[in-house]
């Protein structure tokens, strides 16, 4: 994956190389990161302005 392609939401294997800000989830124990996911948006911005 190279730049700021986009990773597709279905991807989770490379959701971690997102460029794009998205949520994430990180679970502790005892100060340790046990797990991590990265919730990428599927978002088709379509601005219509008149004017």
């Amino acid at each position: 994956m190279v730049g700021n392609t986009q990773v597709h939401k279905d991807d989770f294997k490379n959701a971690s190389l997102s460029a794009f800000i998205h949520p994430i989830i990180r679970r502790f124990c005892n100060n340790e990161l046990i797990a991590e996911h990265h919730i990428i948006e599927d978002l088709a911005s379509e601005w219509l302005e008149e004017g």
